[in-house]
């Protein structure tokens, strides 16, 4: 039987199926903490791949992209989900089925075809080929045979050049008849249309898996987390421009839509869990996470949120990545070089006028950058902005910095609270510390 691919994040778990699959000899499995590390083997036709299993908690790469890949490099070869409960839209997706965490190795390969080649015994290597005529995709013989039914109309190439139809789309896979194919040829052909049309569902997907029904939340939540770390990625390698905007500007929509139904939901604790997660993401993602909770108190309009403020997040120290100092954005200041201590003062005008320079920010969005370390009673820094030329916005962030600070330089959780009593909320609104108090408040292990 070919190699059963597994690809689940969870340590844990893989070590329960690799031990219940020691009850089934003839299966061969293998495992892969990551997509990335899978696509190797699944992109390899000299592999007899069985089946291939993809969990979608907690991936570190969007499981729709892994579905693009799959369908690409292995069309015939059953894919199935783990951790998500079986959903009509999964057929679109070429899935033939999707598992809850808790199935037990059996019910997982229950599906297969395995007993066909357990029966014929075949073991003959794939080799590499090229694609036998320009309008199908050649595809190994031996993936169609795990399979219960041909997910496609499949052509045999004739000695003449042609192609002639092997077997209809929906069918049952024939065990004797797929062992007589082999003798004729090592490989079998689909249409390239119908595996193109797949593969740009699941394209279309990956933009819009938020108004997807039946999608896991485990599957959104990873998805939505893969896209901030691409996402700050090319903050961080490229300098910044209105392409990157617009791609922070769907982020963020996206991020907003899905915290916001978390905090409506009044679950505490999966809202606890999510923080957590954006906290290891990125700092900027844990400041954009706390910032629009905070908003929420106030009832500030979604497009003013998501515009402003959610831009600010992301972008308020992009002058500190691309500094003429290198970048000096993870670097706390008791760590910044003396020669670029200034810079390091001032680098909330230098972000906002970079991205001016660079970008169509609004105005509104610039003046919230450049004011992102000011405070209500005007000791902040760079220009000292207080009082009602403070925008609330601005202040909203510059809390939620200072808070993260205190977070981050490892106080014990009492000794952070009394400094953040004595020192932080004075300097700021009573109102905006009521806000962030009311948020902080909504996961208490947090704090």
């Amino acid at each position: 039987m070919g190699a059963v691919i597994f690809v689940h994040s969870d340590r844990t778990w893989c070590e329960r199926i690799k031990k219940e699959a020691q009850d089934f000899p003839s299966v061969k499995t293998l495992f892969f903490t990551s997509l990335p590390d899978a696509y190797e083997a699944i992109g390899n036709f000299a592999l007899p791949i069985a089946a291939i299993y993809l969990s979608v908690k907690r991936q570190k790469s969007s499981i729709f992209a892994a579905l693009e890949f799959c369908i690409a490099h292995r069309p015939a070869t059953p894919l199935f989900l783990i951790d998500q409960s079986d959903e009509p839209f999964l057929a679109r997706f070429r899935v033939k089925g999707a598992f809850l965490g808790d199935s037990s190795f059996e019910d997982l390969i229950r599906p297969l075809n395995h007993k066909f080649l357990e029966e014929t015994g075949i073991n003959e290597i794939r080799p590499m080929g090229a694609r036998q005529h320009p309008d199908y995709i050649s595809i190994p013989t031996l993936d169609f045979s795990h399979s219960l039914h041909y997910s496609d109309d499949v052509f045999i190439h004739q000695p003449e050049g042609g192609m002639k139809l092997f077997a209809s789309r929906g069918s049952p896979v024939e065990a004797g008849y797929l062992q007589q194919a082999l003798k004729f040829s090592n490989w079998l052909n689909i249409r390239e249309s119908h595996c193109k049309d797949a593969r740009e569902q699941a394209k279309a997907a990956r933009t819009s898996f938020l108004d997807l029904r039946g999608i896991s939340e485990e599957w959104i939540r990873s998805e939505l987390l893969v896209e901030a770390k691409t996402l700050f990625t090319e903050i961080r390698s490229t300098l910044p421009s209105d392409s990157v905007v617009l791609k922070a500007t769907g982020f963020l929509d996206s991020f907003f839509r899905y915290l916001s139904s978390l905090n409506r939901s009044h679950d505490q604790g999966r809202l606890e869990e999510f923080i957590r997660e954006a906290e290891k993401t990125d700092r900027s993602l844990q400041a954009l996470s706390l910032a629009l909770l905070l908003c929420g108190y106030f009832r500030f309009e979604k497009s003013v949120v998501v515009e402003i403020l959610g831009m600010a997040c992301i972008l308020q120290d992009i002058s500190l990545i691309h500094s003429p100092f290198g970048n000096l954005a993870d670097l706390p200041q008791s760590r910044v070089p003396p020669e670029a201590q200034n810079f390091h003062m001032r680098h909330p005008v230098h972000s906002a006028d970079l991205l001016a320079n660079s970008t169509s920010l609004s105005a509104t969005t610039l003046q919230v950058i450049r004011q992102h370390h000011e405070t209500r009673d005007r000791k902040g820094f760079p220009n000292r902005i207080g009082g009602s030329q403070l925008h609330p916005m601005a202040e909203a962030l510059s809390m939620i910095n200072q808070y993260l600070d205190l977070r981050e330089s490892g106080l014990p959780t009492q000794d952070l609270w009394d400094k953040l009593q004595r020192e932080v909320y004075p300097r700021y609104s009573t109102e905006m510390v009521r806000a962030l108090e009311s948020t902080l408040k909504k996961f208490s292990g947090y704090l």
